[in-house]
């Protein structure tokens, strides 16, 4: 007859499984930044959330705000005068440049395939300006990054939020952005608006054939010409 599990095995055995419980909490909070209660993971969120929050904080410095019906990662340090954060003299540009050499990676990738960049970012003026390079170096469209898309965004933004800083910049795409933005005075985060771009991606509409652009986020997915034979 087999021996029944002591206590001990059985305390090991729960340990265990909440270990893989936090890692899976660690996992799944930076691919779904943010998040709903129909996630699958969200319950493992709520319950290691105390835990999960001080991870974020100590080892990346990002804030992982949790309420009853919302679970948010906010990208950026939890205490922006604290020096010791981050790597020596690596600012935001520096971060900018790293994120299109990437981009650059990835879109030569793409370009093989016959597909069409498209392109959100930030609700602020590096954002801009981000953006502005992306276009025009990659022939990039803009998704969900137009004046109509930040008003909405700054509408349903928490109060008093973080204000635009550093010197205006111009969208090449959509004239009406930065007045837009200059108006509300602003910044928005991509995570902030998470939600509406994963519902576009998790549509997967195209890009009708003879690449005309339609309204922003509903061109997502370019397809590749198709070729006889």
């Amino acid at each position: 007859m087999a021996s029944r599990p002591d206590s001990q095995s059985i305390g090991e055995q729960q340990q265990q499984y909440h270990r893989e419980e936090f890692r899976t909490g660690i996992r799944a909070v930076p691919m779904t930044p943010l998040m709903n209660p129909a996630h699958p993971h969200f319950a493992i969120i709520r319950r290691h959330g105390e835990a999960l929050s001080d991870w974020f904080a100590r080892e990346t410095g990002w804030m992982l705000h949790i309420e009853r019906d919302c679970v948010r990662l906010y990208k950026r340090p939890t205490d922006l005068a604290d020096a010791t954060r981050g790597l020596p003299g690596y600012d935001r540009r520096r971060y900018a440049l790293l994120c299109l050499a990437c981009a650059v990676l990835e879109r030569t990738q793409l370009a093989q395939a016959g597909a069409c960049l498209h392109y959100h970012g930030d609700f602020d003026w590096p954002g801009l300006r981000i953006g502005n390079h992306v276009m025009r170096e990659w022939a990039a469209r803009a998704w969900r990054f137009a004046a109509a898309d930040y008003v909405d965004a700054a509408l349903i933004s928490p109060r008093p939020g973080r204000p635009l800083d550093s010197a205006p910049a111009v969208a090449s795409w959509d004239a009406g952005l930065a007045p837009a933005m200059q108006g509300h005075q602003l910044s928005i985060s991509e995570e902030s608006v998470a939600e509406t771009l994963l519902r576009d991606l998790a549509s997967g509409l195209a890009i009708p054939d003879d690449g005309a652009p339609g309204p922003y986020g509903e061109e997502l997915i370019s397809r590749p010409a198709e070729t006889s034979g």
